[in-house]
Order: structure tokens, then C-alpha cells, then sequence
């Protein structure tokens, strides 16, 4: 019994959330513009490609290591905003990729995102490069030395390369812009970044600026969540205190 302890009241959980999502989903669909707040990372992306722009420096990007998990997806989202504005305004644009499953698919969205723009002769398959993960941290460092980057986008998983980065961006005068779900990892981007999408922001950016209905409803479904979560916790204490434990034998079933 105890493997199974907890079961129905997951599939509850489950069941109510999925069913959130839908209604989400139904209620914007065709939509592309979604009731989420218009987070300040995304308009300092904005201000450091134009600084790119300006002066006449390439911007980088890196997705950072570990496994091919969701937050490379979220990545993937903030890759093609930044590929078409590169391209708009004729900047050059370097990633570099640390694990082999996501490089074809940064080379897709960067050359897509020039093609689109009208330039595809500005597209440079050499600017897209895949290292392993032993040698990101050196092959990012290089980079930035002999290119003189003017923007250092550091938004994905990372682990300790993050305050390595983030220092080696400031000693060449690159602003830099993090995100990550790591929790150990935030405060190095809080500390060195120039600005830090903290965990959960880091995916509502990407959704606001993918406009992709299914993932806003499942994000939505989750937000929803959360307030449901501190209400039964707030109910469960009151119960508890007055010695029902009504709200937790349910939860247990």
C-alpha cells in the first residue's frame, strides 16, 4: 500500500491541471499576445543588441551544458528573437554550443532567422559553433578575447561557466544577460549580470516571446496552481491547529 500511497490525490492534481491548460488554451487560441507581464529582461535584450549595433561588435550566445532538458527549449525561444534582431540590424551573431543534439538546431534557427530578415549572405555558418563541454568554458573565453564581443547572452543551463563567463564578458567591456532555472547559480548572475531573468521568469519570457498558445496555457495552468497550493496549505495549518486532519487524510489517499 505505501507504493501507492498519495496516488489519487495526484491524479486529482493532475487531472485539474490539465484540464487548466486546456481551458487556457482554448480561451487564446489564434492569440499571440498573452496576459503575462512584460519582464524588463526583454527590453534590455533590446538595448544590447543595439549596442551591438553601435559599436560595430559582435553579440554572443551560449545555452551553457549539462543535459538536453527544458530549459534549452526555453533557450531555443530566446535564440530566434535574437537571430532576426541581429539580422535586422546587421550584426553578427556567435553561439556556441556545448552539447552536439542542439547545434544543427541553433544552425537552423540562425540561418532561418537572416533568411527571413532578407540576408541570408549575412549568415555565417562559422559563427555557429559546437565544442564539447570540457572545452566550453575555454572555447567561450577565447572568443570573447579575440572577437571583442559587445553582448554576452548567457540564457540556459549552466553551472559553474556562469561566473566565469560573466567576468570574462566585463573584462572586454561586454554587457551581459543571464538566465537560468539553477538555483546555485542565480546569485553569480544576480552579482556579475547586467540583468538576470531568475528562475520562473526565465521560462514566461521565453513564452511571451515564442507567443505559442499551448506552452502559455500550461504556464498559466501552473501559475494557477500555486495559488491553489498556498490556499490548501493555509487551510491544511487552520485544520491541523484545531486538530482535524480531515485535509490530510485526503491528500494521502
Amino acid at each position: 500500500m505505501s507504493l501507492i500511497e498519495g496516488s489519487l490525490a495526484s491524479f486529482i492534481v493532475l487531472l485539474v491541471y490539465a484540464v487548466a491548460a486546456w481551458a487556457f488554451i482554448r480561451s487564446y487560441q489564434g492569440k499571440t499576445e498573452f496576459p503575462i507581464k512584460r519582464l524588463r529582461g526583454l527590453d534590455f535584450i533590446d538595448d544590447a543588441l543595439g549596442r551591438v549595433t553601435e559599436m560595430g561588435r559582435p553579440a554572443h550566445f551560449s545555452m551553457g551544458s549539462g543535459e538536453l532538458d527544458a530549459q534549452y527549449f526555453a533557450a531555443f525561444e530566446y535564440l530566434k528573437y535574437i537571430a532576426h534582431k541581429a539580422a535586422r540590424y546587421d550584426a553578427d551573431l556567435i553561439v556556441t554550443n556545448a552539447i552536439p543534439e542542439v547545434q544543427p538546431v541553433t544552425e537552423e534557427i540562425v540561418k532561418s532567422a537572416y533568411t527571413a530578415e532578407g540576408k541570408p549572405d549575412r549568415y555565417k555558418p562559422d559563427n555557429i559553433r559546437y565544442v564539447s563541454v570540457y572545452a566550453l568554458r575555454p572555447a567561450v573565453l577565447g572568443a570573447f578575447q579575440r572577437e571583442q564581443v559587445a553582448a554576452n547572452f548567457m540564457l540556459g543551463n549552466y553551472y559553474h561557466e556562469s561566473v566565469i563567463f560573466v567576468e570574462a564578458a566585463s573584462s572586454v567591456g561586454a554587457i551581459s544577460i543571464g538566465g537560468t532555472t539553477q538555483t546555485a547559480q542565480i546569485p553569480f548572475f544576480v552579482a556579475g549580470a547586467d540583468y538576470t531573468l531568475i528562475g520562473e521568469e526565465f521560462y514566461a519570457g521565453s513564452i511571451a516571446l515564442s507567443g505559442n498558445v499551448v506552452h502559455f496555457g500550461c504556464l498559466a495552468s501552473q501559475e494557477l496552481g500555486k495559488y491553489a497550493a498556498i490556499v490548501l496549505t493555509l487551510l491544511g495549518a487552520i485544520l491541523a491547529t484545531s486538530g482535524n486532519d480531515a485535509l490530510i487524510q485526503l491528500m494521502s489517499k
